[in-house]
């Protein structure tokens, strides 16, 4: 599986390569990017099946890329603020990490993707449209969960 990781934060990007590669090491970090302009680009230009994004970027929120860019993969959010998890949701999100989080934190996130990839190769959405139902988020520890509400 191949994934971009788009983070403003050297230490957050060699910080997640390193534990991704100790708890996913069929996760190949193909490229990063440091800012919207540089992740579009990325995004469109380089194949991938995994997005991890920071949300507060430099240039602007990590949210401005979907405006940028078509965004088919699932995206795993990693930010320091738990204000936006509802609307990660709702722009891909399969999961809502915040840092600093753990490694148990990232093998549940990973866990997670298999489970909705079914277990294969390629984790792809279904639908590129937001869904548009409500749901229930629970705290626990420092990741989210979701039900349909």
């Amino acid at each position: 599986m191949r994934a971009i990781i788009i983070e403003d934060e050297p230490l957050s990007v060699a910080e997640l390569r390193t534990t991704l590669a100790e708890v996913a090491p069929q996760i190949e970090v193909v490229a990063t990017a440091s800012s919207v302009a540089e992740a579009a680009a990325v995004i469109a230009g380089v194949g991938h099946d995994l997005i991890f994004m920071d949300i507060h970027l430099g240039d602007g929120s990590g949210f401005d890329i979907f405006q940028r860019t078509e965004i088919s993969v699932p995206v795993i959010f990693i930010t320091a603020y738990d204000s936006y998890a509802l609307k990660a949701f709702e722009n891909k999100g399969i999961d809502y990490l915040l840092k600093p989080f753990g490694r148990e934190d990232l093998q549940r996130a990973i866990d997670k993707l298999g489970l909705l990839s079914g277990g294969g190769g390629e984790a792809r959405l279904r639908s590129t449209e937001p869904r548009r139902r409500r749901h229930r988020f629970t705290r626990n520890g420092s990741w989210y969960t979701w039900a349909p509400g």
